[in-house]
């Protein structure tokens, strides 16, 4: 019997410290929350997407960005005229976007320009805070 009390008790102490480490763990995630919601910045991304692009792919791009970039102003300044060819292109369709976001999303959004054939050329810059 003697056994079972200490066994039962050391259960107990055992629990205890479970819901102690789960009370620091939610703290420890909150914390972070914080610190993340600290680290957002502002930006600009300009993006020229091929003259040729349909407007679905267009809608694609735009529908990408509006999902994953938290978007505070958005410009079309339609179709110009390049400086010089860029992957046979000698025009291209303008698209000023600017957002607030962590830095980690900044290498996802430029690996997403990278990969669609339509994006020929694109540029994100930090703006600083008296820019805002």
């Amino acid at each position: 019997m003697e056994n079972i009390k200490e066994i039962e008790k050391e259960i107990n102490q055992k629990e205890s410290e479970i819901l102690n480490h789960k009370e620091s763990i939610k703290k420890l995630e909150s914390e972070i929350k914080e610190l993340k919601e600290k680290a957002i910045l502002t930006y600009e991304t300009i993006i020229i997407i091929k003259p040729t692009a349909t407007i679905e792919n267009i809608e694609k791009i735009d529908n990408y960005l509006k999902e994953n970039l938290n978007i505070v102003k958005s410009e079309n300044l339609g179709i110009k005229n390049l400086a010089y060819e860029i992957k046979g292109c000698l025009k291209g369709y303008y698209q000023i976007f600017t957002f607030k976001n962590n830095p980690e999303v900044i290498k996802e959004l430029e690996r997403y320009y990278r990969i669609n054939d339509d994006i020929i050329k694109f540029l994100t810059i930090r703006k600083n805070e008296d820019e805002e």
